[in-house]
């Protein structure tokens, strides 16, 4: 389909329907910045069909919560023990150390 073909098809709709003529365009990024917070930028860039990633950043803004949301992740994270069980070895450690208490 030829885009000349849409925009006639596009001001038809619009002459029909009364609403205020835009660019299809303005849909796409709409789209795109609503999926931003809910994606990575690498899977956005992906839907988008964008092959430099540079072109997905316009359309991700980090609002506060969602930094501070990440910022929580990171530091729980980091807080909490590993999942992995010890190594034979830290558990020969950890059952062989001794504390000294000093009074």
């Amino acid at each position: 389909m030829e885009s000349s073909s849409i925009k006639k098809q596009q001001a038809r709709v619009f002459r029909a329907t009364g609403i205020k003529p835009f660019e299809l365009y303005c849909l796409r990024h709409t789209c795109l910045t609503r999926w931003a917070p809910k994606m990575d930028m690498f899977t956005l860039a992906y839907l988008a069909g964008h092959s430099d990633i540079s072109i997905t950043k316009r359309y991700v803004h980090p609002e506060d919560e969602t930094v501070r949301a990440a910022m929580e992740r990171a530091t729980a994270e980091q807080l909490s023990p590993p999942n992995t069980p010890p190594t034979a070895f830290e558990a020969e450690i950890m059952s062989s150390t001794t504390v000294a208490v000093i009074n």
